[in-house]
């Protein structure tokens, strides 16, 4: 097995985008929020069905809307407000988003690019996770650095990278 793998890559607006949207929920308060807002929401419809009588709560439609508009409004929020904040990002700080080269080795994992420059031991890494197209390594229980799967030629290379990947953050 490897002892050693460097990646050059770029992040483009829909992945940063897809990772945001994958990663967003992960977040405690984001999480609270979305529970928060329809709660208050649906209270609000069934205090207005028990209590108001007269041709407000005889409109079914006006009731079923009131119902379901906190749902639709906090899908529009997290979808697009996720892209906008992307977005802004993108533009505004381009150069964290092209050439970033990852370097992985015994010690740890390396980042940098022109605009900045990181490093991470792998005892800070708590938890690796693989998805259809990422793999995820979590310094925080929300926080991860995002390795694309496509930057591996073949199959083989990625499950070694895999196995080197967790050996490491298993034995720390």
């Amino acid at each position: 097995m490897k002892q050693e793998y460097v990646f050059e890559d770029d992040l483009s607006l829909w992945e940063l985008y897809r990772t945001s949207l994958y990663q967003t929920p992960r977040i405690k308060r984001i999480r609270w929020i979305f529970y928060f807002i329809p709660a208050v929401f649906i209270l609000n419809a069934i205090l207005n069905l028990l209590l108001l009588k007269g041709p407000v709560t005889d409109n079914w439609l006006y009731n079923i809307i009131t119902i379901v508009m906190p749902f639709l409004m906090l899908c529009a929020l997290y979808f697009i407000g996720t892209f906008l904040i992307c977005l802004i990002l993108k533009i505004g700080k381009p150069a964290i988003f092209t050439r970033i080269t990852y370097h992985f080795t015994h010690w740890g994992m390396f980042k940098k690019n022109k605009a900045f420059d990181y490093s991470c031991q792998w005892r800070n890494i708590i938890k690796v996770k693989e998805t259809k197209s990422w793999i995820l390594l979590y310094t925080t229980e929300a926080g991860a650095h995002v390795i694309k799967k496509n930057l591996f030629n073949h199959k083989n290379e990625l499950d070694m990278f895999l196995a080197f990947v967790k050996s490491k953050v298993s034995k720390e």
